[in-house]
């Protein structure tokens, strides 16, 4: 790591949060998907993003390298408690909030709790509810094989029962969620500690339940909305396009070659959009 790179623990209330911090200047915190995911699948992406911004990328509370926690005490808003602890810790008045996936649903928690906060929202391949089942399921039909169709069945209605099964059934769905899948894309979660509570927490428990559409209205921090025009689950006409258009303040950016992970497919093109975007913020 370089001088400005580090890792380390920040303590919050009853646990503590595990920590990568890069770059210099205005302080972006970085929030990941999953649940059962960690914040090293997106570091690589967005360190170019360090020349021009202080990067706070952490794993939440039940996830990664952070504290364990009951899973039942994991909820959108304590996730979201625990990024203004990480906050206050770092003396950060306001802060750009980065949330991807479910680290958008956080993200739209966070910013609807706790708006004074931020001085910018980043929501990246995110929805305020996924409440379209059939649409994606028919969106996943068409680029999945069989056995990724079955896995994917398997992951959303049946808990997984160990790390390893976790790992083992994301690596099989991972490609659908891409436009244009190579070895080169899975290397990325190689380094991913997998975590079969948080995700079956998420994803059977907080997902279903997930809806912010009324909140969204008052959300009035400048927004950049992106996605990818390629993404089954959180698509353009079910997710991003009207997230953006229900937020006051927010622009839209749908990267053309990409699913859901467009900081991965289109790298340079995202560090592209969000710079520009963060030098009006």
């Amino acid at each position: 790591m370089s001088n400005h790179e580090r890792a380390y623990d920040i303590a919050i209330p009853d646990g503590f949060l595990r920590v990568h911090e890069l770059g210099d200047g205005d302080p972006v915190i970085v929030m990941h998907g999953g649940m059962g995911l960690d914040h090293t699948y997106m570091l690589p992406s967005v360190r170019a993003l360090a020349r021009d911004v202080r990067l706070i990328l952490y794993d939440h509370r039940g996830n990664g390298q952070s504290s364990a926690a009951a899973p039942e005490s994991l909820t959108l808003e304590s996730w979201a408690r625990d990024a203004i602890s990480l906050a206050d810790a770092l003396e950060f008045d306001r802060f750009v909030l980065l949330g991807h996936s479910f680290g958008g649903f956080i993200a739209l928690q966070l910013a609807s709790m706790f708006g004074d906060r931020l001085s910018g929202l980043v929501l990246c391949s995110t929805a305020a509810a996924l409440d379209y089942p059939d649409v994606a399921f028919a969106n996943a039909q068409r680029r999945a094989t069989p056995e990724q169709l079955a896995a994917l069945t398997t992951g959303l209605t049946t808990p997984a029962e160990s790390d390893a099964a976790f790992r083992e059934l994301f690596l099989t769905v991972l490609p659908i969620y891409f436009a244009s899948w190579s070895p080169e894309c899975r290397a990325f979660f190689e380094h991913v500690r997998y975590d079969a509570a948080a995700s079956n927490r998420g994803l059977l428990d907080i997902l279903p339940r997930y809806n912010v559409r009324d909140r969204l209205s008052s959300i009035g921090t400048r927004a950049l909305v992106v996605g990818g025009r390629e993404d089954w689950l959180t698509s353009p006409s079910h997710a991003t396009v009207p997230l953006a258009a229900a937020l006051p303040n927010a622009t839209l950016h749908l990267f053309e070659r990409s699913g859901h992970f467009p900081f991965i497919e289109e790298s340079n093109a995202f560090a592209v959009t969000l710079r520009d975007w963060l030098v009006g913020t």
